[in-house]
């Protein structure tokens, strides 16, 4: 018995020996430490943390310190920790840590604190994530990031080997774009739509996958794509096919847009050219799709140019024939709170327009009948009712909304709300801050 307890006392005493923390390598030149790894057979795990970032310190303090962890991690990794906050206090170490940091971030991208980056010894990315994970769980994430089978450097050389099935390589392209890697998951794709999708019949190709493909990869398409011209021409088949009213529309408001529009009046996100040209450019629209598309866009154009310029007269003039003539979707989350904030920020707090407060009262009904228990909305109309000059239905609007936020317990609104009903009983402007 007195063996037995000597035996397990001694392996317990070589456990704990052996079991350690990550170490972390105090090196900070790539390619030093890709020499290292090398040498050593072995990956590189890198971790970017900012000072104040409490996930970042609890991994420190119960997921480094782990001995399986750490053991595992010594074991395979050349681990590497680096401080990628200029307000830190610790100077120092972000002079140290931050050339690096910017290289690998600006490389590998980064979304949050802490971000974890897993390389092999010639600098190929082979997987990425971040945030806390307990022990176990970064453990999986380490292994993962070892398997040929599932990390992403082993997929491309399968993919340049053309070992991949059509679906491991929509779902490796969507992978590398999640990790950053946004070029080389574009030629994966421009590939993949030569041999999948080009000269394919529509029935075949519209599904899922095409609208996850649209989603994520819709530079990928242009206007005259044979596929985008058949869209076009057979849209009521396209939504049907796709399980979604709207989505040939949807598609080619898009990639007209990017091909036409944006090159000429939104060159690098900003409002450029001159907007009265934008005539001639609806005409060849039309020429080459068809006229309610091309108008559509163009009236779309005028309300983003005209918004960009803070053109507010002419904006309004483009914003309210878009609701006119085209319709935004109320029901929709985000055509709701377009007709919400359009009409708050732009009519109610900065134009007294009368014809613009009447179009505007209109568009709130239309809305309020949609979201009636909606007191942000609420609280709208009754501005644009009080500044239109009904005085009296505006304060029964505005009380409305408060007994609404009184029933949330939405304390914040409903302080705004008293105040704004105190102004209107006063007469004074409710649109002033």
């Amino acid at each position: 018995m007195k063996k037995v307890l000597l035996i397990l006392s001694l392996c317990t005493i070589g456990i704990t020996l052996y079991a350690q923390e990550i170490v972390f390598t105090t090196a900070r030149n790539l390619d030093q430490i890709r020499k290292k790894a090398k040498k050593e057979k072995k990956l590189i795990f890198i971790d970017i943390y900012a000072s104040w970032c409490g996930p970042c310190k609890q991994m420190d303090k119960e997921v480094y310190t782990d001995p399986l962890v750490g053991n595992y991690m010594n074991e395979k990794f050349i681990s590497v920790k680096l401080l990628n906050d200029s307000n830190t206090t610790d100077k120092k170490a972000f002079q140290q840590d931050i050339g690096l940091a910017r290289q690998l971030t600006a490389r590998f991208g980064i979304d949050g604190y802490p971000a974890y980056y897993f390389i092999d010894a010639e600098g190929r990315l082979l997987s990425r994530s971040g945030g806390f994970q307990p022990a176990a769980e970064f453990l999986r994430t380490a292994v993962a990031a070892q398997d040929p089978t599932t990390n992403l450097a082993g997929r491309l050389i399968k993919f340049e080997a053309a070992q991949l099935k059509q679906n491991e390589i929509l779902q490796l392209a969507l992978d590398l774009a999640a990790a950053k890697q946004l070029p080389t998951a574009m030629k994966i794709m421009q590939q993949y739509k030569k041999e999948y999708l080009d000269g394919k019949a529509l029935i075949d190709i519209l599904n899922n996958d095409f609208l996850i493909i649209v989603r994520h990869f819709a530079d990928l398409f242009h206007a005259d794509d044979p596929i985008v011209k058949y869209i076009h021409s057979n849209q009521a088949l396209t939504d049907s096919l796709m399980k979604l009213d709207g989505f040939s529309t949807k598609l080619l408001v898009l990639l007209i847009n990017k091909d036409y529009i944006d090159p000429v009046f939104f060159r690098k996100g900003q409002a450029t050219g001159n907007i009265s040209d934008l005539k001639n450019l609806e005409r060849n629209i039309a020429r080459q799709f068809d006229a309610r598309t091309a108008y559509r866009i163009a009236v779309e154009a005028r309300c983003r140019w005209y918004s960009q310029r803070k053109d507010i007269p002419n904006f309004l003039d483009a914003w309210f024939e878009k609701f006119d003539s085209i319709g935004i979707d109320m029901t929709d989350v985000f055509g709701g709170s377009n007709v919400n904030n359009t009409i708050y920020d732009i009519v109610f707090k900065q134009t007294d327009d009368p014809r613009y407060l009447k179009k505007s009262i209109v568009c709130m009904e239309a809305l309020l009948k949609i979201t009636p228990d909606s007191y942000s909305r609420m609280d709208t109309y009754a501005g644009i009712l009080y500044k239109s000059g009904q005085k009296e239905k505006a304060l029964e609007v505005e009380k409305q909304a408060l007994t609404l936020a009184e029933k949330r317990n939405d304390d914040e609104s409903a302080k705004i709300f008293r105040e704004m009903i105190l102004r209107m009983e006063k007469g004074e402007p409710t649109w002033l801050n």
